[in-house]
């Protein structure tokens, strides 16, 4: 996130970047930034040699973007009560599935009470259906476990009330804490309801003109078209659903969109890292798009499954 915002053009003083975690071994890691050479998949030498200086550990990250992260050892479910800072985006992701129900919403509500009305939250692709839809609009976009934050209710969730008294008292924020900014989300026209016409009649009460049935045949979508709903119906249905990213893939790569087919494979490898099939096809398409490096690497995963 820091190396995006900065290669944007943000200074450090234009954005904040608080990072959370329970475990003080994985705060030490992350604020120590030093990367092995598998944590740069289908990242070139020049990239690297942008943000990375070369040690014997590994990559070590240039100490200016490290500054860009404030990381803190704490426990989400009770350290956010005590938090007046506002997030134009909260990254949490792979988090939720790991709570109960109850834990789960609690803390949705605690990120609802840091977020302002168009503000976004990011979960992983597994935890969409545990966000409460009275908080958050999901953004209708392929590949994208978004949401945008909701106009508050006219009666907010108890953390947000609990969490008001400590925002007035804290006075106005030195500098804004969003990593990005936000934006209002547009309201969609009202919808017209039509009213069905009445039938007309034939001159003899209760005896309506039928008109000829439609052909179910015209409007049938054709084969192709309907692969494509059948999968976004099942991905709308369960989002982890690895055999319906394979099958949204082949249809991707039938119509030449192959650097939408290659995403919807990764999606099916994270969920299912063992699928060879997926595999074998990344490793066409990276042929086919001209990417030697990313074809090495697929074929050096596929080669240790089949050891």
């Amino acid at each position: 996130m820091a190396m995006t915002l900065l290669d944007m053009g943000l200074t450090q003083d234009a954005f904040r970047i608080d990072a959370i975690d329970i475990c003080r071994t994985s705060i030490r890691k992350a604020r120590a930034a030093v990367y092995g050479r598998h944590s740069f998949r289908g990242v070139s030498a020049e990239e690297q040699a942008k943000h990375f200086d070369s040690r014997p550990e590994g990559q070590a990250l240039h100490e200016e973007i490290r500054k860009a992260v404030h990381f803190k050892r704490a426990n989400l479910m009770h350290c956010l009560s005590a938090t007046a800072s506002q997030y134009d985006v909260i990254f949490c992701r792979n988090l939720l599935i790991y709570l109960e129900e109850s834990a789960s919403q609690h803390l949705l509500e605690a990120f609802a009470a840091l977020i302002p009305p168009g503000g976004l939250l990011i979960v992983g692709s597994a935890e969409t259906a545990k966000v409460p839809a009275n908080l958050f609009t999901p953004i209708r976009s392929s590949f994208v476990f978004g949401f945008l934050r909701q106009e508050p209710s006219p009666t907010p969730p108890p953390l947000a009330l609990a969490l008001a008294p400590a925002a007035s008292t804290a006075g106005p924020a030195a500098s804004p804490t969003a990593i990005a900014p936000t934006r209002t989300p547009r309201r969609a026209p009202p919808r017209t309801v039509r009213r069905p016409a009445v039938p007309a009649t034939n001159g003899s009460r209760g005896a309506p003109i039928r008109s000829s049935p439609p052909n179910p045949a015209a409007a049938a979508p054709s084969g192709a078209d309907q692969e494509l709903q059948l999968c976004r119906l099942e991905l709308e249905r369960n989002p982890y659903s690895d055999g319906a990213y394979l099958r949204l893939a082949q249809w991707m790569r039938s119509h030449n969109r192959l650097e939408e087919a290659m995403e919807c494979l990764q999606k099916c490898l994270y969920l299912k890292p063992d699928c060879r099939e997926a595999l074998s096809v990344l490793i066409q398409l990276s042929d086919q798009l001209g990417e030697p490096q990313r074809r090495r690497q697929f074929q050096e995963r596929l080669a240790r499954l089949e050891s």
